[in-house]
């Protein structure tokens, strides 16, 4: 059980099962616009890194986020081939550099 804070503080669950469970912040929040378009870009996020093959973890789903906001970009544009690729080359570029790191 996970709280993201850096992700609207949306709740997830990474089920050993191979299961997620996303839901709303609780408290003040709760049904409101804001978090239910929380709920949806960390759903995005997910979904993104599963359809490029990549770990799935409270923070690789944070950094398809922090990308998605940088990039400005709603939820419906997230789905989009052009940010995968997008998170794919971030994705890349930082192995590289880590690479490089322990070289």
């Amino acid at each position: 059980f996970h709280t993201l804070s850096e992700c609207g503080s949306v709740y997830v669950i990474f089920g050993c099962n191979g299961y997620i469970w996303v839901g709303e912040p609780q408290g003040g929040e709760q049904g409101t616009r804001t978090a239910r378009e929380s709920v949806g870009r960390a759903a995005a996020c997910i979904r993104i890194l599963h359809a490029l093959f990549m770990p799935v973890h409270p923070e690789s789903v944070a950094t398809v986020w922090a990308a998605s906001m940088e990039d400005n970009l709603s939820v419906a544009d997230m789905m989009t081939e052009s940010f995968r690729q997008i998170v794919a080359d971030r994705h890349l570029a930082s192995v590289m550099e880590a690479q490089e790191e322990e070289m």
